[in-house]
Parts: structure tokens; C-alpha cells; sequence
């Protein structure tokens, strides 16, 4: 794959004027994510729409990758969902699962829309990959759908609640961690400020040393290293526990 650096010191916002120049004669799709994962930005409608006008232009598709949607805590009305906009319905391929707004991870269910196009040759990959979702899995996403959404803002304020926690408790760890806040989704990305070989390196030694778990940001690509990837989808008391050991093990201010 190519990746398309985003910009830390703008929000991590995608740098549009870079993607012409990421575009080959092998290029076939531009994958996109809002809410971020990792970084739990929130794409601006202006970029997403250029970003889709140069696919069209390019002959490129673009998957929208869309777990996350329904976890915004900032400017909500300010979010865009780029498969509404009618210009872009031939060359967005819309991914949906149930994994994390509906608590179903295992459950391994969730839908695609795509072009008309595509669809013939999506019903081979799916059928020689796993022949169908299992039923119960298909029967409890539909009743998932079609029932009251209520717990979904529920579900948003819980996570919204940990998302100010986790801030504040990096913000006892200014000589450590330097971070964009996280506008949606539930992942925190801050860059490491004490010395390291690599964010892989740093990450087995928090394991190893002080027993907290956090993700390389070498997995999410060139641009993630000398980061790390935080998840604040766990209990409040997880959270407390893991920065109560990061304090003592680098100092609190």
C-alpha cells in the first residue's frame, strides 16, 4: 500500500495537496476512515469532498471504512458522511460494522454499499471466503437496526466521559506524552517526548516494565512512528490504573 501521511499539527487532518502526487497507473482505491482510527479526528467535509473529486478524476474508488460514527463528541453537526453526497455514489464502496457501536465484536457482521458495478463480483469474494454471515449474527444486527437507538447516545456519553479522563490524566504526563484531543471514535494518539528507539521498543518496555498495554504507532504506517495508539473503550478504573502506574514509573506533574 501507499500511504497518505495526515497532518499532526493540523488536527491530523489529511493533506489534500499531497494525494495527486500518491496516485499511480496501480492505484485502484483510497481508504478512509471518520472518526480516525488511530487518531480519533474527524475528516473535514471540504477535504473529504476534494479528496473524492480527485478519485473521480483519477478513475480511483474510495472505501469509506465507517465503525465510528456514531462516537462524536465535538461539533457533531459538523460531521460529514461522505457516501450522502450524490456526486460520489458511483465511486464509494460504504463499509459498516456492528463491532463497535453495537458491542459485537465476535459477531462478525456488518454491511456494504457499493456501485452496482462492483457488486457481482463482491457476491464471489463473499462467497468463497466464508458463504454467509452465521444467522444469528444476521437476526441480531437486523433487530439491531431496527430497534430504539437510545443506547447509542448512552453509549456515546460513557465514552465521552473516559475520553476527559484519559486527557487529563495525560496531562499529568506533559514530559511524556504530547497529544491532539480526539474529537470521535475512542483512541487517543500522542506522540512519545522521552527517549526511544521506536514506538515498538517503547511499547514492550511499558509492558514489560510498568505492565500497560498500548499500540506502536508503527502499525498505523510510516507517519505513526514515535507515537502511540490508546483505547479509552475500557473501564474507568482500567484507565486509572494504567496512568496510576505510568506516574509512578515516569513522574507526575
Amino acid at each position: 500500500p501507499v500511504f497518505w501521511p495526515m497532518d499532526e499539527g493540523n488536527g491530523w487532518q489529511l493533506d489534500i495537496a499531497a494525494l495527486e502526487g500518491l496516485i499511480g497507473p496501480r492505484t485502484k482505491a483510497i481508504v478512509l476512515v471518520t472518526p480516525s482510527n488511530p487518531t480519533g479526528a474527524i475528516l473535514s467535509k471540504e477535504a473529504l469532498l476534494e479528496a473524492a473529486r480527485i478519485a473521480r478524476d483519477n478513475g480511483v474508488l474510495i472505501v469509506l471504512d465507517d465503525p465510528y460514527s456514531n462516537f462524536i463528541y465535538d461539533n457533531r453537526d459538523q460531521f460529514f458522511n461522505l457516501a450522502a453526497a450524490p456526486e460520489c455514489a458511483e465511486n464509494i464502496a460504504y463499509l459498516f460494522t456492528f463491532s463497535k457501536a453495537y458491542a459485537m465484536s465476535g459477531w462478525r457482521v456488518g454491511y456494504m454499499v457499493v456501485p452496482e458495478v462492483l457488486r457481482p463480483e463482491l457476491v464471489k469474494i463473499h462467497d468463497l471466503t466464508m458463504i454467509c454471515t452465521p444467522r444469528i449474527s444476521q437476526i441480531a444486527a437486523s433487530a439491531a437496526l431496527e430497534s430504539e437507538s437510545a443506547h447509542l447516545s448512552e453509549f456515546e456519553a460513557i465514552l465521552d466521559r473516559r475520553r476527559a479522563l484519559i486527557c487529563e490524566r495525560l496531562d499529568r504526563l506533559p514530559h511524556v506524552f504530547e497529544y491532539v484531543r480526539p474529537q470521535g471514535a475512542y483512541y487517543v494518539f500522542p506522540r512519545l517526548l522521552v527517549p526511544h528507539e521506536s514506538s515498538v521498543q517503547f511499547s514492550r518496555a511499558l509492558l514489560d516494565d510498568v505492565h500497560v498495554t498500548v499500540t506502536p504507532g508503527r502499525a498505523f504506517g510510516p507517519s505513526g512512528e514515535h507515537h502511540v495508539r490508546m483505547a479509552y473503550c475500557v473501564d474507568e478504573d482500567v484507565i486509572n490504573l494504567a496512568f496510576d502506574r505510568m506516574d509512578a514509573h515516569f513522574g507526575a506533574c
